[in-house]
């Protein structure tokens, strides 16, 4: 769905969106610096977020918005589909179910959108894949942190390589607004160094070490963007530079292209049989 199709179902229900978001849907950028924005959708989901960031109790649009089953049954409009859920939430906040995936963000300035998130992630799945392999031989294994819900499961993977972005495996909520699996999330942990500016990443995370954390150590998390990852392999293609998201791995490549949020899960869950606590 375009953006500007989005504007036309507000305003058949009489639904008057933040200014901001339509800023970005109109322009396809959210304004924040080193983003990835394939469409005005995505920006406007992104500058959504960013409004959320700096005031959670913003309300993103005068009232819900309701968009057709047909519609909302279309991949392609998925994004409309996380805007519209956002714009829900912030006026009728989701109770927490599981509290292992939800979580508390204070409040931020913009923040780092990790622009290279999916080829780092590509790497650190496809290291998950074959663990005792270095990926080159001048490169050492890549190090990660699995994020565990309540029964153990794998929720989200924090990335050593460039910022230590997150990328969510499951639906997660923040401060009552749910977010999708696949997208980029600032997650600190209890264990981190504390910050003197909360809206720079400065946890360093080894390069080379392999934990797994409960979600409970989740101090602060914060959405960033949807990724590449967030959306099926073939609309993804359709949307996205793989070969220029990617980074120089085949096998990274092909992670990007072919893995859906069910593999990257399990690739994720096979990991944890050979991670280590992280008090350990």
């Amino acid at each position: 769905m375009k953006f500007s199709r989005f504007e036309e179902l507000c305003d058949e229900q009489q639904v008057r969106l933040h200014h901001v978001i339509i800023r970005a849907g109109r322009s396809a950028s959210s304004g924040s610096m080193f983003t990835l924005e394939p469409n005005g959708m995505y920006s406007a989901v992104n500058a959504a977020g960013n409004l959320l960031r700096k005031d959670p109790e913003q309300h993103l649009a005068s009232a819900e918005l309701d968009i057709p089953e047909p519609l909302a049954q279309k991949p392609k409009n998925f994004a409309a589909n996380v805007l519209s859920a956002m714009i829900a939430a912030s006026i009728n906040p989701v109770p927490a179910t599981d509290h292992s995936r939800t979580f508390i963000c204070r409040k931020t300035r913009n923040i780092d959108c990790c622009s290279n998130a999916e080829g780092g992630f590509s790497e650190t799945f496809t290291q998950m894949y074959t663990p005792q392999v270095p990926l080159e031989d001048h490169y050492k294994p890549i190090g990660y942190q699995i994020i565990t819900g309540s029964h153990d499961e794998p929720i989200a993977v924090r990335k050593a390589r460039g910022e230590p972005s997150a990328l969510t495996l499951v639906k997660t909520t923040i401060n009552g607004i749910p977010y999708p699996a696949g997208s980029i999330m600032r997650m600190d942990l209890l264990d981190d160094r504390s910050r003197d500016d909360p809206s720079i990443f400065d946890t360093d995370l080894p390069f080379d070490d392999q934990r797994r954390v409960g979600a409970e150590r989740v101090s602060h998390a914060a959405f960033i963007r949807l990724s590449a990852f967030s959306e099926r392999p073939k609309r993804r293609k359709q949307l996205f530079d793989l070969e220029d998201l990617s980074d120089y791995y085949k096998a990274g490549k092909q992670v990007l292209a072919q893995a859906t949020m069910r593999d990257l899960t399990h690739l994720a869950a096979t990991a944890l049989q050979y991670t280590e606590p992280l008090d350990s």
